[in-house]
This record gives C-alpha cells, structure tokens and sequence, in this order.
C-alpha cells in the first residue's frame, strides 16, 4: 500500500512539472551490441554504485539543466523536467552510505494520439531496453531499469541515458 502511495505522489510530482523544451543529451541511440567491458575501450573504472547526485552530474553535463534530486518514498530520485517535453523520473534502489545498485527510469502521461495498444504492441516487440504500456486512463508509461551491482562505468550510465533519450524521440514519433 505504502509503495502504491508513494508511486501516485512521485507521479503527481512528475506530472505537475511545466515540460519546457531544454537541451538534449547528445545524439545517440540504442547499441547495437553488448558494451565492451568495464575498464576496456578506453572506458573510465567501474563504480561500484551510483548515486542520484552522480546522475544528475552527468545530465548536467550533458545539457539537461532543469534537474533535481529529490525523495521517492524512500529512495531518492532525480527529476529531469522538459526532457525531449516529457518530464523523466528516476529512482534510485538497494541504497546503501556509497551508493545505489539499481535505477528506474520513467516518464508517464496523456498517450499521444498515435500510441494505441497496437503501437505499444509492436513496440514491446521490436525495441530494446525499454518497455511501453498503456494502463486504464490511456495514460502512457515508459520504463527503463539500470542495474549497476557489481560495478557500471561513468559510459554506461551516459549510454543508458542515451537510450532513454533515443527512446523519448520515438515515443513522440520524431525523425532520429
């Protein structure tokens, strides 16, 4: 009951936010490929966790600028407001004093006119990463999970941002 309430408050919050246009992370889209592992390729060393600050850094860093870090429920969380217009959610779970394992990434609202239960159909089949559903409102969800256990490095968390980008320009029926 307690995450259901704090699932439909966080989701106010989201939604409660003006969705103006900002900067975008920098081109990009799904690999193509499993990333090389960590430490390889010029990668930068593994973090063992992350941090909502740290996400929030790297979205700074790489344009969005109407970001915070909030509470959700327990955890903690990052709003990103304006993304691509939707406003992004992220929370933050398996917190520890150094960090958190896993992060949740989500937009939700008004499905637009194009997305059906067809669209979120072919969606769910032919995408990646992400998953798309529409719930009894019409209103559209978009998730997408990050696991970090065991380590993740500064690129994958940038990369799986990217995604998440890629995938807010499909949402709303863009060119790439």
């Amino acid at each position: 009951m307690y995450n259901r309430l704090a699932t439909a408050l966080f989701s106010c919050l989201l939604l409660t936010f003006s969705a103006t246009a900002q900067p975008v992370l920098p081109p990009g889209g799904p690999p193509s490929q499993p990333p090389p592992p960590a430490g390889g390729g010029g990668q930068t060393a593994a973090l063992q966790t992350v941090t909502a600050d740290e996400v929030a850094g790297i979205l700074r860093e790489n344009g969005l600028q109407q970001v915070e870090t909030t509470k959700f429920g327990e955890h903690p969380a990052v709003i990103v407001r304006g993304w691509r217009g939707f406003n992004v959610g992220m929370a933050f779970y398996g917190c520890e004093a150094q960090g958190c394992v896993s992060i949740q990434i989500f937009t939700m609202g008004k499905a637009p006119s194009h997305v059906d239960l067809q669209y979120v159909n072919n969606w769910n089949v032919r995408l990646r990463f992400t998953k798309l559903y529409l719930d009894k409102d019409n209103d559209f969800h978009l998730d997408l999970d990050v696991i970090s256990e065991g380590g993740v490095t500064r690129n994958n968390i940038v990369a799986h941002l990217r995604v998440y980008d890629w995938m807010l320009v499909e949402l709303k029926g863009e060119k790439h």
